[in-house]
């Protein structure tokens, strides 16, 4: 299966575009802040994620990401594995470390920002005020050109019900237009009837403002990721073909190596770039722009963070390279199993399948109620998506 005994090594890393003086936190906040999982294993488990392809930057991880057995196993994968690593185990450690940086005054590049008692308006590398505003789902009008942007109204949650009037069928999307942070489809329902808009009021009545927005009949739904660097250069990083469940939650990602978007969606991307750069953006962000059925593009969501398939989108071209394999899914998976089971049915997967592990969430008692083990990694798909 192997053709080739080099390393797996990303097309750039988090060092080439953030530079080696800056550290990343990749964590949402232990405070339940934003529309993030609640679970805080599965916010633990997003700290594993960039450590594949990290360089010589600082990453603040949970210990659970970074056992010996987990970085171990990476290694094995022939992936360069993140040196710096700032570890906690707990709640007390992760704010330990923030308090530090806090009182040094260093800068962080935040994935999700926090509640200002807990990170210093100071200690951010991007302005939180311009994160806020550039994940908050009610500012594309300000970011994408008018004719790229579905029919959407914004409107505080109380008017939820009436605004279904200037929807002509079902279902109706609803998001979340706030500041806080948000990631993984947990900050949008899909409404199919009357009683699902009085769950989504339930559901966002903390918000100030949300959008409604009409449902799009998608044929292709791709995630554009690009950088602009510390040199302020900007760089196309790299495209997927997204994959949610019904209800709109991520799941992850096919990649391929002829996976080739439309000059028109590439251009549409680098307008959106140019745009959040003039503001002051630097880092990594990820587009998801579709194309319906009946051919029309639309842009429906910007990350302005790491995205959940950044490390597949920097990996893919070594890993072409290495693997006879011109496809590759990216996904989650979570079991129940315990560790024990679980982990040697990974390395046996890695060694015998086409499976490479990026990532992995080793379940610690008393800090997780939840004892499910979670793992992210690439399936290799030799014969394209027929695999």
């Amino acid at each position: 299966m192997i053709s080739s005994h080099m390393n797996l090594t990303p097309k750039m890393t988090l060092s080439d575009i953030f530079g080696k003086d800056l550290i990343l936190n990749p964590r949402g906040s232990f405070s339940d802040y934003g529309w993030l999982p609640k679970n805080p294993a599965k916010i633990d488990f997003l700290t594993g994620a960039p450590l594949t392809i990290a360089g010589e930057m600082p990453i603040i991880c949970s210990s659970t990401v970074a056992t010996e057995d987990i970085l171990n196993l990476l290694r094995e994968s022939r992936l360069d594995v993140a040196t710096l690593r700032l570890v906690y185990h707990k709640k007390e450690d992760y704010y330990d470390i923030l308090n530090l940086f806090n009182a040094q005054e260093k800068k962080l590049v935040i994935n999700h920002p926090h509640p200002n008692s807990e990170i210093h308006h100071q200690t951010y590398w991007i302005d939180p005020k311009l994160l806020g505003f550039l994940n908050n789902k009610a500012q594309l009008k300000e970011l994408v050109p008018k004719e790229y942007i579905p029919a959407r109204l914004t409107i505080h949650p109380n008017k939820i019900a009436e605004s279904i009037k200037e929807f002509n069928s079902w279902p109706i999307i609803i998001k979340a237009a706030s500041d806080e942070p948000n990631g993984g489809g947990y900050d949008v329902m899909i409404c199919n009837s009357k009683e699902e808009i009085d769950d989504a009021y339930q559901y966002f009545s903390t918000c100030h403002t949300v959008v409604v927005e009409e449902y799009i009949d998608i044929e292709k739904s791709y995630n554009i990721q690009f950088a602009r660097t510390i040199k302020e250069d900007i760089v196309y990083l790299g495209v997927s073909e997204q994959i949610t469940t019904p209800s709109g939650i991520y799941i992850g990602n096919w990649l391929e190596k002829n996976l080739h978007p439309s000059e028109e969606i590439i251009k549409l991307g680098y307008a959106i770039m140019k745009k959040a750069s003039s503001l002051g953006f630097i880092g990594i962000c990820g587009f998801d722009i579709v194309v319906a059925k009946d051919n029309r593009i639309y842009a429906i969501d910007l990350n302005f963070r790491l995205n959940g398939s950044t490390a597949a989108v920097l990996l893919q071209d070594s890993i072409y390279k290495s693997y006879d394999s011109s496809a590759i899914l990216f996904q989650n998976w979570d079991s129940k199993y315990n560790w024990n089971k679980f982990f040697p049915s990974c390395r046996k997967a890695m060694k015998e399948l086409n499976f490479i592990p990026l990532a992995f969430n080793k379940p610690i008692a008393p800090y997780y109620s939840d004892l499910r083990c979670y793992v992210s990694g690439i399936l290799l798909a030799p014969l394209g998506r027929k695999y």
